[in-house]
């Protein structure tokens, strides 16, 4: 009779301390929380000799549940020259992944859908902005939301 009791403390010791690796645990959770991603980018400098410098930005996503299939995110995302991305909305949960969608009217005539899709691939956050409408929307002429990720392991 000792084993299903080694075994299930067995189990509780490689998850319990990170609850969100529960099986049960609700994507909504499992992506709460605050994240951020430290990278280089080059900045014009025209006291540098080749006219570039190096220097250090940080990305940041903010995801708050609201319910197991809404959230609330806000992110800021730092490219060349400090061309920058932020965008904040809520997003519905769509299978496996947060959809958020917002039409705008890009010129006369010509109504276009931002969809940014957030889903976890390899325990990362995955921005996804495939048509690249929100970058029009929300991003400079340098920067790029798409393919965006965030590590869950901070």
């Amino acid at each position: 009779m000792k084993k299903p009791i080694t075994l299930l403390f067995l189990f509780v010791s490689l998850v319990a301390g990170n609850a969100n690796a529960w099986p049960w645990t609700s994507l909504a959770k499992r992506m709460e929380g605050q994240y951020s991603f430290t990278h280089e980018v080059g900045m014009m400098n025209p006291d540098s000799e080749d006219g570039w410098e190096i220097v250090e930005a940080e990305d940041t996503l903010s995801i708050k549940k609201i319910s197991k299939n809404k959230i609330k995110f806000e992110f800021e995302l730092v490219a060349t020259n400090a061309h920058m991305c932020g965008m904040e909305g809520e997003a519905t949960k769509v299978g496996k992944t947060f959809v958020y969608t917002e039409k705008y009217e890009w010129s006369e005539n010509d109504i276009r859908t931002c969809r940014l899709e957030m889903s976890i691939v390899e325990n990362k956050i995955l921005l996804t902005d495939s048509d690249g409408n929100c970058r029009e929307m929300y991003c400079g002429a340098r920067a790029g939301i798409d393919g965006s990720t965030f590590s869950m392991d901070q």
